[in-house]
């Protein structure tokens, strides 16, 4: 098994719709973690971080099929807990991709605490 597990049937394509952003406000995303929706596997981790702009645990998820973004689920975190966490379209941090476009350069200030 190689690349060909995650393009489409037929088509050589990618298949995009299977990786989503998650945001966990319990923890921080534990890398190949688990996640489940209901008590059933839906997916796992690829990679996770806290995100001090958005002051939660943050991950790019891969999942077993589509799933809409505001999507609850249930994801293992560093401290070997599950905790609550919603699926969000990517990019986590800026929607509207003003930065790379060099039409946002002020640096975002981090929120206290974090």
């Amino acid at each position: 098994m190689g690349f060909e597990i995650y393009t489409l049937p037929n088509s050589g394509k990618f298949d995009v719709s299977r990786i989503m952003g998650l945001k966990c406000e319990g923890g921080e995303p534990l890398r190949e973690g688990e996640i489940t929706i209901a008590g059933k596997r839906a997916g796992f981790v690829t990679a996770g971080a806290w995100s001090p702009f958005l002051t939660c645990g943050i991950a790019i998820s891969r999942l077993d099929s589509p799933k809409p973004a505001g999507t609850w689920s249930e994801v293992l975190c560093r401290d070997g807990k599950m905790h609550r966490a919603v699926f969000d379209d990517l990019p986590l941090y800026d929607k509207e991709k003003k930065i790379p476009r060099g039409q946002e350069t002020a640096i975002p200030v981090r929120k206290p605490g974090t």
